[in-house]
């Protein structure tokens, strides 16, 4: 989880405290905190399985802690700098308002009335999105599994414009890993197919580009 939260000025120093309370209380004792101190943005990594309803269910009671603290004792914001999505989409309604999130939905309504455009995101009658269809990242390997697909590695990929970033790659590793774990042996023979011009053929030295799935 990268969360991009905004705290009063004045307050920063209290809300970092506040927050890594919130890494004890539910346990997330490799949480990290960083950001742009000076615009009172904060983003922070916490890592943890989904395999369990446990599991989910601590993510979802520190999200409620979490979004109470932002809103109510800080007034700040959700997000900062990067836009929203289904990690937060959940509590626009409780930051911005009933009567704002009314205009929200009626341009929705009058831009996409179809919902064909990002369905459920931003404007969501479910209240638990941020738990539903959660993305789970399998171990694959050593190498693979240190990225937290951030995209920083993108801009300066050569072969970015013609197949696949180291992004890209590893984020096709994990599914083709989920597609076996899953049995979808279709699904994993075709993206191994395209995989082996796209993520190594195309490789730009970036460390990935040597390494194939094994067949079996």
């Amino acid at each position: 989880m990268l969360e991009d939260l905004a705290f009063p000025i004045e307050r920063l120093g209290q809300a970092v405290t506040d927050v890594q309370l919130l890494f004890e209380k539910y346990k997330y004792e490799n949480g990290i905190i960083f950001g742009h101190a000076k615009d009172g943005n904060l983003h922070f990594v916490i890592s943890q399985g989904f395999f369990t309803k446990e599991d989910i269910d601590r993510f979802e009671h520190f999200n409620q802690d979490l979004f109470d603290l932002v809103l109510n004792k800080y007034d700040g914001a959700l997000k900062a700098e990067h836009s929203t999505g289904r990690a937060v989409s959940a509590f626009v309604e409780k930051e911005w308002g009933p009567a704002a999130y009314r205009v929200m939905k009626r341009l929705k309504n009058v831009i996409d009335p179809a919902n064909l455009l990002n369905p459920g995101i931003i404007i969501t009658e479910d209240k638990q999105a941020h738990v539903h269809d959660l993305k789970v990242m399998p171990v694959v390997e050593e190498e693979v599994d240190k990225c937290i697909e951030c995209g920083y590695c993108e801009q300066s990929c050569p072969s970015r414009d013609l197949t696949l970033t180291p992004r890209r790659r590893i984020v096709i590793r994990r599914a083709i890993k989920r597609m076996e774990d899953t049995g979808d042996r279709a699904g994993r023979k075709a993206l191994l197919k395209d995989y082996r011009y796209d993520g190594m053929e195309t490789g730009a030295v970036d460390g990935m580009c040597g390494e194939l799935p094994g067949e079996h």
